[in-house]
């Protein structure tokens, strides 16, 4: 379903996803709220590769 909202140039879509890397991988935009603080927003790729933000953030290892 995601890679198919991928596709999807014409609507927009708010996914709210627990899977980062998932979520990333099909994201135009990316928002990240802490506590609901935006510590993030902007493009996906400016944040994919960035492992401590990842960890710090995001819980990814």
């Amino acid at each position: 379903m995601a890679e198919a909202l991928a596709l999807d140039h014409v609507n927009t879509y708010l996914l709210v996803e627990q899977n980062t890397r998932l979520a990333l991988s099909v994201a135009d935009a990316v928002v990240i709220l802490d506590r609901g603080r935006v510590v993030f927003a902007g493009d996906p790729a400016a944040i994919r590769d960035d492992e401590r933000f990842l960890a710090l953030h995001l819980g990814v290892h």
